[in-house]
């Protein structure tokens, strides 16, 4: 080997080795304004870094709700953790509409909890900006389906819109918006949070779901956590609840 081949075998060697170790960028978890916290917490709450999420867990609330188990033995929570303690001991609803407000309250504790996991991301694929052509792009599983018929629809389908066709949209804010389609659903929908959850270092997005009929009194709500592995490729549903 002359000493010139040697010299640049070594430069190519160097070169390797830093690319090896340049760090991949970092991208932060990011959490929406309209996060359902407000009006819920004694303590006013601004969710700017995971530690303030991770709070959320033990933030007492500002109203308190009656549980009851089969023993007929009451108590009172008002907190995530005191939900999760007191259904951990067979607590629930007095009766059935405060079991449906309780079913509530656990989802969105649930949700918040799924934000206080996100990680940061090195790639990110999703950009995402509510209007109509959102139900063209996200998972079939956003629909709401009540009837049998619709239920069907959602198990052979791709996309929100190849269930049923949007017809207005109302923002509410940059992160929620009203979703009105033609079947008569009426849905909220708000980008909670951004980030890893799932730990590919790919980002990944959690959607809170309020649901409603036109001129019925149906109500439901749904956490969804979706993902785009690479720019072009559909995203996907990564969790539902």
């Amino acid at each position: 080997m002359t000493k010139s081949t040697f010299l640049l075998s070594g430069a190519m060697l160097l070169s390797v080795a830093a690319c090896a170790n340049t760090e991949q960028p970092s991208i932060a978890p990011s959490y929406s304004e309209t996060n359902k916290t407000e009006g819920r917490f004694v303590d006013p709450v601004s969710l700017d870094s995971r530690a303030d999420v991770e709070a959320l867990a033990s933030g007492k609330w500002f109203f308190s709700y009656p549980l009851i188990n089969d023993s007929g033995k009451s108590t009172e929570i008002a907190s995530c953790e005191q939900l999760k303690q007191a259904q951990a001991q067979g607590f629930k609803g007095e009766d059935f509409s405060m079991q449906g407000a309780i079913e509530a309250l656990e989802l969105i504790c649930n949700t918040w909890q799924a934000m206080a996991k996100l990680e940061a991301s090195h790639t990110s694929w999703i950009n995402f900006t509510h209007g109509k052509e959102v139900a063209k792009e996200l998972p079939a599983e956003f629909a709401l389906a009540i009837s049998n018929d619709t239920v069907e629809r959602v198990a052979q389908s791709e996309h929100w819109s190849d269930v049923t066709t949007i017809k207005k949209v109302e923002p509410v804010s940059e992160d929620q918006a009203v979703y009105y389609d033609t079947d008569g659903s009426i849905q909220r929908l708000t980008l909670m949070a951004q980030g890893d959850y799932n730990g590919d270092g790919i980002e990944d997005a959690i959607f809170y779901m309020e649901n409603g009929v036109d001129g019925g009194s149906y109500s439901s709500v749904n956490t969804y956590i979706v993902t785009r592995l690479q720019q072009g490729a559909p995203i996907t549903l990564l969790a539902k609840w």
